[in-house]
């Protein structure tokens, strides 16, 4: 009887004030594995597209002139200038990173607890708990990398839309379509989003044409007139370098070794780059691992770059003309390359997003030779380089690692368990403001894994953006199951769910 008391009793809503001791709580879960990181560390952590990203900050700096690197977009270069501007020193844009990470994991949270209401606190802290302090968020927002924004702009891009499905308030669809071009802006991996946004919008309305158009007007007003700012460089005519289109140099990274070397298309360009896919394939036989950063930044790209920039030729031709290089090795290759790309999305499912443990010493080591090689003079930094070198011994990492593996929503292949609940959670609700919920998240899902499968490639930083669709999936699944042990309590009904 107690039991059963004890369980009704976790079953009812918590009063207010309750309810704000949990929230405080979530926050100090988000706070600690931040703070206590930001302070083993000290400093920056480069990486290594850092400079591509800080040049332009440094150039604005030191000129007065902006200039974006055609190939990173402006957001994460602005965010960097004015971090420089205000504090001077990029160990303050780590602060403001975690900062922003934080703030976007307890959004997640709030956006789990409309969806499935007050009743539910009891899993949704347990499982908020697990996202707060989850290492994927946490290890990149100590990296001079972008991923933080993506994960901060796709938060607010599904979280929003989730909001506008439930309330038809127009202000939700201002803020996706605002989120989802500063995603583009960033890094396009949501290429998808646009399109599920305006297909849910009219399927949802279908009886009510003059209310689809309404709201798909909305969002897409909101998305072009940022999408507009953020090119305004290229609309006006000031930008001085022509844009760099990546796709195609980044498929050809990873289908390099399937080129046909003999015949074929572009023959003067397989002559000079003939014994740099030779030396990657021999690479490839010893080890039996691709390194796409080989053919991408050291050997066949930048040897095809010279060529086509000694012939005037634009950064555009040369993506053409991988993409033609790498159209023509997968037409010759088509089952080696299916079995790479099953390989990666196997892999993808079972071997990452969980026991995630970075930052480490690795990653010291890494930035610290990554830093003196820099040619930029904030990566060179003496205090910081001397700051990362007495981490070098010990285990100044163990205490952060404790928390972090904590995470238990994310301890189990949560990819692979993603990957098979979404289309489960969409086959099953009956609200249809849910349905086409789920069915947006699991092709933003699905869109993620199939790009890092095929022209991108596995890592756990690349999920970042969608990591809020794996929280949202494997909290519903606890909830759900929340809610069947507490149907199976004398005198309880059948488990709902809850809608707002």
């Amino acid at each position: 009887m107690r039991a059963m008391n004890t369980l009704s009793a976790l079953s009812r809503p918590l009063p207010g004030r309750w309810e704000l001791a949990m929230w405080a709580f979530l926050i100090a879960a988000a706070a600690v594995p931040r703070i206590y990181l930001d302070g083993l560390l000290g400093c920056y952590l480069w990486s290594g597209d850092a400079a591509s990203y800080c040049r332009p900050a440094f150039e604005w700096l030191g000129s007065g002139v902006w200039e974006s690197d055609p190939r990173r977009g402006p957001i994460y270069s602005l965010l960097i200038a004015g971090t420089l501007k205000i504090s001077g020193n990029l160990n303050t844009l780590m602060a403001v990173q975690h900062w922003l990470g934080g703030a976007s994991v307890l959004a997640g949270i709030g956006i789990l607890r409309v969806m499935h209401g007050a009743k539910c606190w009891l899993p949704i802290a347990a499982c908020g708990t697990a996202y707060s302090i989850y290492a994927g968020p946490v290890s990149v927002e100590h990296l001079v990398r972008n991923e933080t924004l993506l994960f901060a702009f796709a938060t607010a891009a599904l979280g929003s839309w989730f909001m506008a499905l439930r309330t038809r308030h127009l202000g939700w669809l201002v803020v996706a379509g605002i989120s989802s071009s500063l995603i583009a802006l960033t890094k396009d991996v949501f290429l998808p989003f646009p399109f599920v946004v305006i297909a849910g919008t009219v399927w949802l309305h279908r009886q009510n044409p003059a209310q689809a158009a309404r709201q798909a007007a909305v969002f897409l007003l909101a998305a072009a007139v940022t999408l507009a700012a953020g090119h305004s460089e290229r609309i006006l005519g000031t930008a001085k370098r022509p844009p760099e289109p990546q796709s195609g140099i980044l498929l050809f990274g990873r289908v390099a070794q399937f080129t046909v070397l003999n015949g074929g298309i572009e023959p003067e360009i397989k002559a000079l780059i003939r014994s740099d896919i030779e030396d990657y394939l021999a690479c490839i036989a010893r080890d039996h691992r691709l390194r796409n950063n080989t053919i991408l930044k050291d050997t066949a790209v930048p040897r095809m770059r010279k060529y086509l920039e000694d012939r005037s030729q634009s950064p555009a031709d040369l993506d053409r003309l991988c993409r033609r290089l790498a159209i023509e090795a997968i037409a010759a290759h088509p089952g080696s390359y299916l079995r790479q790309v099953a390989r990666d999305f196997w892999s993808l499912n079972t071997k990452f997003g969980s026991g995630i443990r970075s930052p480490d010493m690795g990653a010291v080591r890494d930035a610290l030779e990554m830093q003196e090689e820099s040619a930029l003079e904030v990566a060179g930094d003496p205090a910081n380089i001397a700051r990362l070198q007495g981490l070098l011994s010990g285990d100044p990492f163990f205490f952060y690692h404790r928390i972090v593996n904590l995470a238990w929503l994310f301890q189990f292949v949560p990819v692979l368990l993603t990957t098979l609940l979404l289309p489960i959670f969409f086959a099953r609700g009956s609200d249809p403001r849910d349905r086409i919920f789920w069915a947006g998240c699991g092709v933003m899902w699905l869109f993620t894994l199939v790009l890092l499968s095929t022209v991108g490639r596995p890592l756990n930083r690349y999920l970042l953006p969608v990591t809020p669709v794996m929280f949202w999936t494997l909290s519903t699944a606890v909830i759900y199951g929340w809610r069947l042990v507490l149907s199976r309590m004398p005198g309880s009904g059948p488990p709902g769910i809850t809608t707002l």
